[in-house]
Parts: C-alpha cells; structure tokens; sequence
C-alpha cells in the first residue's frame, strides 16, 4: 500500500513557457515525442491543451467523437484512433467497418462501439 499524499497543483505556466511549448510542440515529428513534450517541462496534458494557441489544440463540443466518427464511416475514410489507459495503448488504424451504438444502464453516457 502507498501512503496518500496531498495532490500538488502543477505549476504555473508563464509567456515564456507557452512560447517555448508552442515551438516544440511544432518542431515535433511524430506522436510519441509528445509525451517528452509533457516531461520536459513538467506539464499535464490539460495544462498544455490550454497553453497552446487554437491552431494546435483547442476544446471541441462533446458530441464532436460521434460525428466524426460518423462522418469517417459514411466516407470510408481511413483514421487512426488511440485509445489508452494506465496499462496500455490500443491503436485502430483503417476504414470503421460497423458502428454499433452502447447502452449501459448503468450510466448516461453515449457510448459507440467501433
């Protein structure tokens, strides 16, 4: 068992920060040097997202995932979706074959199986 500690709030990020993650956020030629990116200068994924300007990453409506989606089947569209978690990282990469919607009555989250 590990003892609990109080959560510590991540610092704060300044200008300067912001322009040097912007840069290297730019200079970044695959996905996997994001998370360097995170390292680097000791920031959440929430913190970064918001850093940056509009043209990198900006917060999308909370339906956006099923039109996309959508959109990409109806089209045939080839995408690449990460899914991850603390154990793992499951990568999707093709054209979405069936779309299913999920129920679970346990909540009221949309859920689509793909």
């Amino acid at each position: 068992m590990r003892p609990i500690t109080a959560y510590q709030q991540p610092p704060h990020i300044n200008e300067a920060v912001k322009k040097q993650l912007e840069t290297d956020w730019r200079n970044m030629t695959n996905l996997h040097q994001f998370f360097q990116l995170l390292q680097k200068h000791n920031v959440k994924r929430q913190q970064i997202f918001a850093a940056v300007s509009d043209e990198l990453a900006y917060q999308v409506n909370n339906h956006s995932l099923y039109h996309i989606l959508h959109s990409a089947f109806n089209q045939q569209n080839e995408i690449m979706i990460f899914v991850g978690n603390l154990g793992c990282m499951q990568i999707f990469t093709g054209c979405i074959q069936k779309l299913a919607a999920y129920h679970d009555k346990q909540s009221a989250l949309q859920k689509i199986n793909v």
